[in-house]
């Protein structure tokens, strides 16, 4: 969901006073922030937001064993 559409539905549903809604817009900007810094954020009564790093690892194989001849049956 795009921010945009975020604070449309917010308002919609009027889950925020219209005059409210640039102070939560602002609100969001902080956190987002923070969170793109690498900070972690607590929401009172809900949580911590803890930014994550994804690490990949590339697995490089090894030179193939040769496998031994198998007898015949």
């Amino acid at each position: 969901m795009e921010k945009k559409d975020f604070f449309h539905l917010v308002e919609q549903q009027g889950f925020v006073e219209p005059e409210n809604i640039d102070n939560l817009k602002r609100t969001v900007e902080r956190i987002a922030r923070r969170l793109a810094r690498g900070e972690s954020v607590t929401l009172p009564g809900l949580g911590k937001l803890i930014p994550q790093v994804r690490k990949s690892i590339f697995l490089q194989a090894g030179p193939k064993k040769r496998s031994q001849p198998r007898g015949r049956r």
